[in-house]
């Protein structure tokens, strides 16, 4: 309820010319190696603009965009990509993130494996 793993990967195109999504890495990581935990309590919601994921400490805000296009093809940005920690502990992460941010401790934890 405190950790979302995020992964982007781009499109391209088959031997046909048709528009493929990239295959997804599923393994473990330095965070995680048991991977068989609990799933914690999240809420769902999902409007025209945005995906919004809830947990007790944090919200995710992804805007989607079906409109597939080379040119746009860019990951998670400022634009499309946003969580705000709710978790007032001195050692969780509170306020809002955006990639590109630098990590100035807003971001406890194993840097080695982001």
């Amino acid at each position: 309820d405190r950790i979302v793993r995020m992964e982007w990967g781009t499109y391209g195109r088959d031997r046909d010319g048709e528009i493929k999504a990239a295959h997804f890495e599923d393994r473990g990581s330095l965070a995680f190696v048991n991977r068989n935990l609990d799933v914690p309590r999240f809420y769902v919601t999902n409007d025209t603009d945005y995906l919004v994921i809830q947990t007790m400490y944090l919200t995710l805000r992804y805007k989607e965009s079906y409109q597939y296009s080379e040119e746009q093809d860019s990951g998670f940005t400022p634009e499309n990509l946003e969580i705000n920690g709710t978790d007032p502990s001195p050692f969780s992460f509170h306020g809002t993130w955006t990639p590109g941010q630098a990590n100035e401790g807003a971001l406890p934890g194993a840097i080695k494996s982001l």
